[in-house]
Formats: C-alpha cells, structure tokens, sequence
C-alpha cells in the first residue's frame, strides 16, 4: 500500500523556476513549484550529503540508493501547491469553473450544464448583452473547495511576484555586460509557503526518511539557485491529508475526472498527444487491466473543458533540456456518461479502477507529479467565494510593501533613466513655453538669426556644464557688436535681455519683483510626471533610494543643454519662418 509524506516549502528568497514559453528578454515563472524541481531539489541534497566525493558525483546513478529513490519512479514527487488560509494545500482551479465577463469575482460550475441554444427572437443587442453576462472566462490558478450543505465554499489563495532586471552577457569571453543589454526575471516572491507531498511504496518511503530526517532544514531551489534566488526551508508535517478528499463512488451514470497536476497521455504511435480521444483510450486501457470490457458507445465523453501547454525541464546533471511533450493542462476535467448494463454489471470494479486512478495517476512521467487526478472532486452545487480582502486593505499592503522594501539596484538605474527622460521632455516643453511668453526680439520685432544665432547653437550643443557656456557668453560678449545685438532683445515685459538671460538662466518677470532659474522650474519635487499618482510614486521612489533629481549635478547639465539647444532651435524656426512671410 502506498505511503504519502506531507511537508511545508517556505520560500526564505525569491524563487524563480522557469516556464518554457515566454518572451526571449523575460523568463517566466510558474506559479506553483513543478514536481520535477522538487526531485531534483531532493536529489542534490541527497548528493551534497552522502556522495560528497567529486567522482562520485558525476556517477550517482550507480548509488543504489540514489538509483530507487530518483530515478526508478518508485517515488512519485507531487507539484508544491500554494497554501489556503488554514495552511491546507489547494489544488488547480477546473476549468469548468467559469466567471462572466463584467462579474470576474462570480463563480459558476459548468460542467454539469446542458448547452442551450440562443432564442432566435432575442435581438443582437439581447444576444450581446446575454454573453457579457454568461461564464464564459476560465479562472486561472488554485482553490480550496469545501461542500457545506448543498454548496461549495471556495477559497482562492494569492500567489505574489515578483520581477528583478539584470544585465545580459552578451560577450562570453568578457564575462560581463559591455553593451547596457538587459533582461528580467519573473520570480515567485519570498514569504509565501507552498504544500508538497511524496507519494511511493512503504519500504521507499522508508528508505527515503532514513536519508533525509524529519528535522527542518534548508535548500536551493530553481533557477540562478547560487546567487540571490532559490532559498527555501523545508518543514515535514506530522501527518499526511490525502492530495483530494474525492468520493470515487459512482453516483447515477456518470462520473468526473479532473487533473490535478499537467499529464503528458500517449497516443497509439507512442506520440504525445493533447485531445478528448487520446484521454479516453488511455483510461479504456486502465480499465482493461480490471477486466472491464467496453463494448461501443458504452463510456462516452458528454463534456469535457481541456488545454494543451508544453512540458520542459532542465536536468542540471546531463547540462541539457528534456524533450518536450505536449500535455494536458492541470485543471482539464471530463465528464463520462456509463451505460446503466455496464453499471450494473461492473460497478464494483469501476469503483476499484477509479480508485487506482486516483492514487496512482495516468500517464508518463508520474514520479515528477505529472498525471495526477481526483475523481468526482467537482459536485453540482453552486459556489461561494470567500470574502477577499477590500481593496483599500490590498492597496494599503501594497503601500506598505512598497515603503519597506530598498528596490534592486537594477531597478533604481531603470527607474532614473526614465526619470532623465521625463525632465528631459519636461525641459523641451519649458523651453517652448519660455520662448512664447518672454520673445526676446528686437527693437524691428524680429528674433535674432544668421551668424550669432549659429555661434549660440553651437555653444549650446558643445558645452558641457552651465558654467562652461556662460563663459563661452561672456567671452562673445567681449566683443561690442555681439554685445550690442544680444543687449538690443528684450523680452516682452522689457524687464530683461537676452545677453542676462543667457548670463544667468534667471527668467525676470513682474517688472524685477519676481525671478527664478529656469532648471529649477524643470527640477520641481514630483514635476516630472503629470499623474498625481505618477507623482506621489515619483516623491516615494525618490526617498526609497535616497535620490534627489535637483541636486543631482549631471542631471542639471544635462538638462541645461536640452532646454538651450531647444530654446535656440526654436528661436531659428521662427525666425526662418517670419523671413518668409515678408
């Protein structure tokens, strides 16, 4: 008879274990620890600790006890699934279980529902506005649910996470980033702990606690496991609470089949293959093995909810992928009608075959907890969430995680360069506001063109600090026809001319009463986002990391030489296009 041991994953870091799919720049995380991980959590442990000899690691396969505990199957790793609020393991949300379209916190089992088609008299209008209020979306991600009289009370945990940008190594031979390329890290967050179970024959599991103790313990985990991710405690339970408390007895003439885990099921050519006719042979060979004879039509599919995705892994001993498989999602579920002759005839080995299905899985690969399965799990009985969280008591947590936490360095050097790009705009649309309101023309009402407005682009471009241009002014100004020409454009309150505008950076308004330096207008707390929540991030961000964009000396030049080179092109523009129209 098979054993089950119970244990707790606490993630002490954050964690990040690899989806196949996903966009080159950014690795994806799945959201639950994939069986597959743990085995081979386990079997490095079981290295590190009995075969700490260097040769014999390359040769742990020929350690008989290496060899049954992980690579015979006799042990059956199942995937770390997030805990509900009384710690209980949660399973895969079925995919039966739908919401509507514009009430995404409703939930309805459909899987019992017979399809009824539209009324030909309802309008379209009618038509749509039934479909947006139909379940017609699939709800992602894991439940706990508990029938409690004539309903199901159905809690939905949050898995957290979070995402880390680093730099890429374009060039091996460097052995660092030389070109600023960088790509993210989508990692499940610390803190949050994830319920497992092993599942094999008595001596195994014997064996395997011999090996490894009951005591609390630490280990790595994922992905990048040998720097900031992947460390994670492990905690045995006392005792252990069957994976899915399902009854497999047959009530009426049809019975449920959900996946608890991804299944990889073989077609007749030994391909893998995701479809309702391939999921139908394999459970027909199982009960074959209970001398269950079908004859036609006499176990049919009435409704079924399924999706493919891809399996691969990385085996860190062979430096290489597994290959991949298309499977079954988890969370896939059929219903299967029975002939009520059959029924009759056989019920007592149905019940015993449904059974072996559940404890013992379908498909390939059930050491790395791929096929699992719970029959009859889902029930006809309407849905009740659990009360979530307010929104304001979500947004409150979210600001206070947001304030206790330092971000990564990787973030603080992306959260400045978009800084530097908003002033940078903000500086380009002061400049054009400074030009429209003050003018600096001349005496004639024309704006200073030709050879001094191509010298002031040119210093504007080529000096590197505010000094630096203003004794490039200065030096000009030396000269008495410059002098003359920059003296004679004032600008619209005459309270200032161009030449001490350009010595200064002071805008003068309100006949001298009233002045200030244009960067620091540009450089204003919170000025360089327009939303006041963008604002509020902004002045937070700041503070979290101990940055002040106005004392930032780099910053200022920077910005010194887009408002000026901006200022001057503007000018020239206007000047070019007043030429034309005389």
């Amino acid at each position: 008879m098979a054993e089950q041991l119970d244990y707790i994953i606490g993630l002490l870091s954050p964690v990040l274990l690899t989806n196949s799919v996903g966009d080159p720049n950014i690795s994806l995380s799945h959201d639950y620890l994939p069986g597959s991980s743990l085995l081979g959590m386990f079997a490095g442990l079981y290295i590190q600790k009995h075969l700490p000899d260097e040769k014999k690691k390359t040769l742990a396969h020929t350690d008989e006890d290496f060899a049954t505990l992980f690579l015979s199957g006799k042990l059956r790793f199942l995937n770390g699934y997030p805990l509900s609020r009384d710690k209980q393991r949660t399973l895969p949300i079925p995919r039966s279980i739908l919401t509507p379209k514009r009430r995404s916190s409703d939930y309805f089992e459909t899987l019992f529902e017979e399809q009824k088609a539209d009324d030909p008299k309802k309008t379209e209008v009618e038509k749509k506005a039934g479909q947006d209020d139909r379940p017609n979306t699939p709800k992602a991600g894991f439940c706990l649910m508990k029938y409690n009289s004539g309903r199901l009370d159905f809690e939905r945990p949050e898995i957290k996470k979070t995402y880390h940008f680093h730099h890429r190594r374009t060039d091996q031979l460097a052995g660092r980033n030389v070109d600023g390329t960088i790509f993210n890290y989508e990692a499940l967050e610390k803190d949050q702990a994830f319920g497992a179970s092993l599942i094999g024959d008595a001596e195994t599991v014997k064996l395997f606690q011999a090996k490894f103790g009951s005591d609390k313990r630490g280990a790595r985990l994922g992905r990048s496991k040998n720097t900031e991710y992947g460390q994670v405690e492990i905690e045995w339970k006392t005792a252990a609470v069957n994976e899915c408390l399902s009854q497999k007895e047959i009530e009426g003439d049809s019975f449920v089949i959900t996946l608890l885990s991804d299944a990889i099921l073989l077609n007749e050519y030994g391909q893998s293959e995701v479809s309702v006719k391939v999921f139908a042979e394999n459970l027909t060979r199982l009960l074959a093995k209970f001398e269950i004879t079908l004859a036609k039509n006499q176990l049919q599919v009435e409704k079924h909810f399924l999706q493919s995705t891809v399996t691969e892994n990385y085996v860190g001993i062979w430096k290489a992928r597994k290959p991949s498989m298309s499977a079954f999602t988890m969370g896939s579920c059929f219903r299967f009608s029975l002939n009520p002759a059959l029924k009759a005839a056989q019920e007592t080995k149905l019940v015993e075959a449904l059974s072996h299905l559940q404890n013992e899985g379908i498909g390939i690969r059930r050491n790395e907890g791929l096929g699992r399965v719970a029959v009859n799990w889902q029930m006809n009985a309407p849905i009740l969430p659990l009360a979530p969280k307010t929104l304001q008591m979500q947004k409150e947590a979210a600001e206070k995680n947001v304030e206790n936490k330092t971000p990564p360095s990787a973030f603080q050097t992306i959260f400045k360069n978009l800084l530097w790009q908003a002033y940078g705009e903000r500086a380009r649309a002061i400049a054009a506001k400074h030009l429209k309101d003050e003018n600096y023309r001349l005496a004639r009402g024309e704006f200073i063109a030709g050879a001094q407005m191509s010298r002031l682009q040119r210093f504007a471009a080529t000096s590197a600090t505010e000094k630096a241009f203003q004794e490039k002014i200065k030096e000009l100004a030396k000269r008495e026809t410059a002098r003359n020409y920059l003296s004679a454009a004032r600008n619209q309150q005459q309270t200032q001319t161009l030449l001490d505008f350009l010595l200064t950076g002071q805008i003068i308004v309100d006949q001298g009463w009233k002045s200030w330096h244009f960067l620091d207008e540009i450089l204003q707390p919170g000025a360089a986002f327009e939303k006041s929540t963008e604002k509020k991030n902004e002045q937070l961000l700041c503070g979290k990391i101990n940055y002040d964009p106005a004392n930032d000396q780099n910053l200022r030049h920077e910005l010194f030489r887009t408002y000026m080179t901006t200022f001057f092109a503007l000018m020239s523009k206007k000047a070019r296009e007043e030429a034309k129209k005389k």
